[in-house]
C-alpha cells in the first residue's frame, strides 16, 4: 500500500499523457459513424485534460484521501486485534464455570502471547471489561453472553459496545457482533476447560463504529472515519503459532480531517489468508521472499466532482502481483465513459504507464489504449478501435515531445503536453 502512496504522485502526470494519447484512430474499413464515436472519446479525453493537466492540487487530494483510509484501516486492524483477544478471554471466564469477577490475564487464549491486565465483570446476560488493557491497548467493552451455532461449530457473540484506546489513536463500536468458527465441532465448555485443543480457524466481526486519530504534537489534522467496519482473519494450514492472518478489511462511510471529508469504501484482501503461513517453524519472523510472500489487492471507491467536469466515481486500486511487484490504478467512470490508467513495479523496475479509455454509445465501443512502446519505453503509442476494429494509431513525433494521432480518413492530430 505504501508504495502505491508513493507513486501517487504520477497520477496528474499520467492522465494527461492518457489524454493526449487518446487523440487517434485508424483501421481498413471504418464508417463514418465508428470515426465520429472514436473522435467523440478523443473530446471526451480533451474535457479532462484541461482540468486534469493542472491537477497536482487535486491529484494530493486523492493522494490524501487514500493516506486517510489507510490510516483508519490501520488502527480498525489493530484494534479489531485487541478486541478479539478480549471476546474470547469473556467467552472462556463466563464458560469456566468460576464466580465473576475474573482476572482478564487467566483467560485469555492460549495463542495470545502479550500482555493484559484488568477484570471480566458478569451481570446478567452481559460480559463487561472496564478499563482493560491488551497489549498496551485501554479496552472497554460490553457483549453479551456467548451463542453456540447450530453447527457446535462456531459461536456469537453479541457487541452491545466497545471502545480501544492508546496514546494516539480511538475505535469505538456502536453495535456489532463477531463469529469465532473452529475446524469441528465442540461444546463452549470443552473450549473453555482446554479439551479442546484447536485454535479457532478464523473470525468474524461486523459493526458499526468510529475509529481515529488522537491530537498531538505531531498529529494536528488527525483522521477520523465512521461507518460499517467488517473485518475477518484467517489461520493458515491450521499452523495455530502466532496470530491469524488478516483476511478482509472493509470501511464504508465517512473519512475526513479538519480540511476534508468524503464518503468512500476502503476494502482490502488477503487473498492467500487461508495458506500464508505468518510464522515459520522453529522462528517468532513472519518470512517472505519469492515464492511466499502475502498477495493483497485493496481499492478505495468514492465519488468526486471537479471544477467543470461531470461528477465522477473514482476507483484508487492496488495489487500486489509478486514479492517485489505490484500494479497501481486509478479509474474514472461517469455517464458512459471509463478511463482507467495504470502503472506498476516488476522485478524492482517500473513498468511504464498505461491508458485506457472506453466510451459506449449505441451499442458500440470506443476504445484509447497507449502503452510504453515494446523497444522504447520512454515513447509512449497506442490505437484506438471500435468494437474491435482498429481506426486510428498513436505515435510520437520526431525530435518533440507531441503525440501524432492519424485517423484512417487521413486526417491527424499533433497533441503537445
Amino acid at each position: 500500500m505504501q508504495q502505491h502512496i508513493a507513486h501517487r504522485s504520477v497520477v496528474p502526470f499520467v492522465f494527461l499523457l492518457s489524454i493526449l494519447a487518446g487523440c487517434g484512430n485508424s483501421s481498413s474499413e471504418t464508417t463514418p459513424s465508428d470515426l465520429e464515436q472514436a473522435k467523440g472519446a478523443v473530446t471526451e479525453l480533451r474535457t479532462w485534460s484541461t482540468t486534469l493537466a493542472k491537477l497536482d492540487s487535486q491529484g494530493s487530494a486523492f493522494g490524501d484521501q487514500l493516506d486517510a483510509a489507510s490510516v483508519s484501516g490501520q488502527i480498525a486492524a489493530n484494534a479489531g486485534e485487541s478486541l478479539g483477544y478480549a471476546l474470547r478471554a469473556m467467552s472462556n471466564a463466563y464458560l469456566s464455570g468460576n464466580a465473576s469477577p475474573y482476572a482478564l490475564a487467566s483467560y485469555m487464549p492460549k495463542d495470545f502471547s502479550g500482555s493484559s491486565a484488568g477484570s471480566i465483570v458478569q451481570s446478567g446476560g452481559q460480559l463487561s471489561i472496564t478499563n482493560g488493557d491488551i497489549n498496551g491497548n485501554t479496552v472497554n467493552i460490553v457483549v453479551g453472553v456467548p451463542i453456540l451455532n447450530d453447527t457446535a461449530s462456531a459461536y456469537t457473540l453479541v457487541v452491545v459496545s466497545a471502545k480501544v484506546t492508546n496514546a494516539t489513536t480511538f475505535a469505538r463500536i456502536d453495535k456489532g457482533s463477531v463469529e469465532v468458527k473452529y475446524p469441528s465441532s465442540t461444546s463452549l465448555s470443552d473450549i473453555a476447560a482446554g479439551n479442546y485443543t484447536e485454535q479457532p480457524d478464523s473470525l468474524a466481526f461486523e459493526a458499526q463504529g468510529t475509529v481515529g486519530q488522537n491530537i498531538s504534537t505531531t498529529v494536528t489534522n488527525p483522521v477520523l472515519f465512521t461507518g460499517q467496519i467488517i473485518f475477518t482473519a484467517q489461520r493458515a494450514n491450521n499452523v495455530h503459532t502466532g496470530n491469524p492472518n488478516p483476511g478482509h478489511l472493509l470501511m464504508s462511510g465517512e473519512f475526513k480531517n479538519n480540511t476534508n471529508s468524503f464518503s468512500a469504501a476502503f476494502e482490502v484482501n488477503m487473498r492467500n489468508a487461508a495458506t500464508f503461513v505468518v510464522v515459520q517453524p522453529s522462528t517468532t519472523v513472519a518470512n517472505e521472499n519469492a515464492t511466499h510472500w502475502r498477495d493483497i489487492d485493496g481499492t478505495l471507491t468514492f465519488t468526486a466532482k471537479l471544477k467543470d467536469l461531470p461528477e465522477a466515481q473514482f476507483i484508487e486500486a492496488f495489487d500486489r502481483t509478486a514479492y517485489d511487484g505490484f500494479t497501481g490504478s486509478i479509474t474514472v467512470a461517469y455517464g458512459n465513459v471509463t478511463i482507467k490508467l495504470e502503472d506498476g513495479i516488476k522485478a524492482k523496475k517500473e513498468t511504464g504507464l498505461k491508458l485506457t479509455l472506453t466510451v459506449t454509445k449505441d451499442g458500440k465501443i470506443a476504445v484509447v489504449a497507449i502503452e510504453p512502446d515494446t523497444t522504447d519505453k520512454a515513447k509512449l503509442t497506442g490505437i484506438v478501435t471500435v468494437n474491435g476494429n482498429k481506426v486510428g494509431t498513436i505515435k510520437p513525433a520526431m525530435n518533440s515531445q507531441a503525440l501524432i494521432v492519424t485517423y484512417n480518413d487521413g486526417t491527424f492530430e499533433t497533441v503537445t503536453f
